[in-house]
């Protein structure tokens, strides 16, 4: 609700509203990952963070340095691997299979890296060409990337400390 709030809420006319929604949809998320990071010591957290950091770092330097806007053109192929994303996702929930759930683990962090760089041109791209340019409803894209890519990279340094 708070995510669907941000979207609505017009960030010239509200910035008030529009920061305390999206403040709350924060919030949510923090919270919803509580249980996620409770499963791993801190060094694992801490290995999670750092890999994060470099790669929402390195990718958003790729995309924002890119000579052309070449990044835009893969909106369909990355709807499609979320599909397939989910797709295996269900499918090891119903028939465990260690290989499905490392495609599910490898190819979630390769998937929301490439959704990273799309994100990062999208947001130039409207900034340069919107007339009333929303930052927040922009920038969310992003941040859900992020979240993702930790909550992958979380899992798989997890799944190596165990061992």
């Amino acid at each position: 609700a708070a995510l669907f709030g941000t979207h609505m809420v017009d960030y010239h006319q509200q910035p008030v509203l529009k920061h305390l929604m999206l403040g709350a949809f924060v919030g949510t998320i923090s919270l919803s990952m509580i249980p996620l990071i409770n499963q791993f010591a801190m060094p694992v957290i801490y290995d999670a963070l750092f890999a994060t950091g470099i790669s929402m770092g390195c990718l958003g330097a790729v995309a924002y340095n890119a000579p052309s806007e070449q990044f835009l053109q893969w909106g369909g192929a990355l709807s499609i691997g979320l599909g397939c994303l989910i797709g295996a996702g269900l499918i090891n929930m119903f028939y465990p299979s260690k290989a499905l759930f490392n495609i599910y683990l490898y190819g979630g962090v390769f998937l929301f890296g490439a959704f990273t760089m799309y994100d990062i041109q999208k947001l130039i791209y409207n900034a340069k060409r919107k007339v009333t340019f929303d930052p927040v409803n922009e920038s969310l894209g992003i941040y859900l990337d992020a979240i993702n890519m930790f909550q992958h990279f979380l899992m798989i340094f997890g799944q190596n400390k165990k061992k």
